[in-house]
């Protein structure tokens, strides 16, 4: 199962025809990308395997509807649970929950680290607390400000700050 990526969570059931709400852990550009493909809910140690049938909603509020369960009675085991895909599936997406703890760096000094992450309708935004001053720095993530992400040192570089 090392071929696998976490992309949502499983919140709680949604209405009484077996849907999920769900907080999406990476930024995909449409939710279509996970329809009808192949996903393995995780419950414990043991991945059940599931085919995502539609993903709609906001980047707040999204639902998840499965092919195999239609009923809310059959999905309420699955609350609090990660939903994983094959990343060949998903496509080269950086995972979100992944920056927390890199250090943040402009013009070549460290500014400061990423404490969360925080969704919004539009992108992700980093929250970045200061070295100097303890202050805490909102940052979204779009190429007008972060102009690299390095999963290999943990850091994340600034073109510009606010």
């Amino acid at each position: 199962m090392e071929n696998l990526i976490k992309v949502f969570t499983i919140k709680k059931p949604h209405g009484i025809k077996g849907e999920l709400k769900v907080i999406s852990l990476i930024n995909l550009k449409t939710y279509a990308t996970v329809d009808n493909k192949l996903a393995f809910i995780k419950i414990g140690e043991i991945f059940n395997p599931v085919t995502v049938e539609k993903v709609f909603g906001t980047i707040d509020k999204l639902v998840m509807r499965l092919k195999e369960y239609r009923n809310i009675n059959d999905v309420t085991k699955f609350q609090g649970c990660d939903v994983y895909f094959k990343k060949d599936d998903i496509g080269d997406v950086p995972v979100l929950t992944s920056l927390i703890g890199y250090q943040v760096i402009k013009d070549d000094e460290i500014i400061g680290t990423v404490i969360d992450q925080l969704e919004t309708k539009a992108h992700p935004v980093l929250r970045i607390k200061g070295l100097d001053n303890d202050q805490i720095m909102l940052i979204p993530i779009v190429k007008e400000y972060v102009q690299a992400i390095d999963e290999l040192t943990e850091r994340v570089i600034l073109d510009k700050v606010i």
